[in-house]
């Protein structure tokens, strides 16, 4: 259909006047390319890196108000700074 399209509207010297846009071409031609645009979008496995970080993230948040009440807050920061130095 687009081969078809750019044939009829752009293979040949053709005068184009203000009936051109009333011609259902450039709509069904742009549906057309619309649904080809969202299917090479499409991936074979529908999550990604982001969204299992994300998830992951939300999942282990609640936990941290009690990790925080288990471990001392002192620990807590002598690992951290053993950890960057």
């Amino acid at each position: 259909m687009g081969v078809t399209f750019e044939d009829k509207w752009f293979g040949r010297v053709r005068r184009v006047d203000d009936t051109a846009l009333e011609q259902p071409d450039f709509s069904s031609t742009t549906d057309l390319y619309s649904v080809v645009a969202n299917i090479y979008e499409m991936r074979l496995i529908p999550i990604d890196i982001k969204s299992v970080e994300t998830v992951g993230i939300a999942m282990l948040l609640p936990f941290v108000p009690v990790a925080l009440l288990v471990v001392p807050v002192n620990e807590i920061l002598a690992n951290l700074k053993a950890l960057l130095l």
